[in-house]
């Protein structure tokens, strides 16, 4: 974080073992990060917006600047994609 500027809003995207054991800690150590939403199908995080999709996210919460992607390989570039064309930070 530089300066007096506002963590950076992130939604997470696929809320398995690896998000839960290595993505939440990192973001919830850094305060240049707030973690505001997540979007995944059959998991979620305790207190957070949640959807079953990334597009859903995005519609829904236009104050993301950035998404993490924590999905397989398989389907990242498309995510990515997505959350580029919406303006947000991969």
């Amino acid at each position: 974080m530089h300066g007096d500027r506002s963590p950076v809003a992130i939604g997470i995207v696929g809320v398995g073992k690896i998000a839960r054991d290595q993505h939440l800690p990192a973001l919830a150590a850094q305060p240049g990060f707030t973690l505001a939403a997540c979007a995944s199908p059959h998991s979620r995080v305790d207190g957070l917006p949640h959807y079953t999709t990334l597009n859903a996210m995005l519609a829904d919460e236009p104050a993301l600047q950035a998404v993490s992607l924590c999905t397989p390989p398989q389907v990242r570039f498309a995510q990515a994609r997505a959350a580029l064309a919406a303006g947000k930070h991969v």
